[in-house]
């Protein structure tokens, strides 16, 4: 039981292309995906405010637990889960972050397809 958390793999800032659809499958599979949503806006009545904070420190703890030291420090000021992973992907993906650039909409092309593990890109 007590290695029920321990991350099957650690991001130690390399490889962010295949920690990235990794990370979010986890969270989709936990249905935390959506304290990444650009449009969440925290709730305003006490019992729902309650489970969207429960959620998003379960998301965070998710995330975080997978961190290199290194790369801990660059999101431990992170004040969500959404601002954490925005933080990641503009220094790991750098100019390649914009949502209009190819390399996005194929990562985005990529996490959507489903592919068979002897096939390319």
């Amino acid at each position: 039981m007590g290695d029920s958390f321990a991350p099957k793999h650690i991001f130690d800032g390399s490889i962010y292309g295949i920690w990235e659809p990794r990370m979010k499958m986890e969270l989709q599979a936990c249905n935390l995906w959506q304290t990444m949503s650009k449009n969440q806006v925290t709730p305003t009545e006490a019992k729902t405010l309650e489970v969207y904070n429960n959620k998003n420190k379960l998301a965070t703890f998710m995330i975080f637990r997978v961190f290199s030291n290194e790369v801990l420090l660059i999101i431990l000021t992170s004040t969500s889960t959404k601002e954490a992973w925005d933080r990641l992907k503009k220094i790991y993906l750098g100019p390649k972050f914009k949502e209009d650039s190819p390399y996005f909409k194929k990562s985005c092309n990529l996490n959507k397809r489903k592919m068979k593990v002897w096939e390319s890109t």
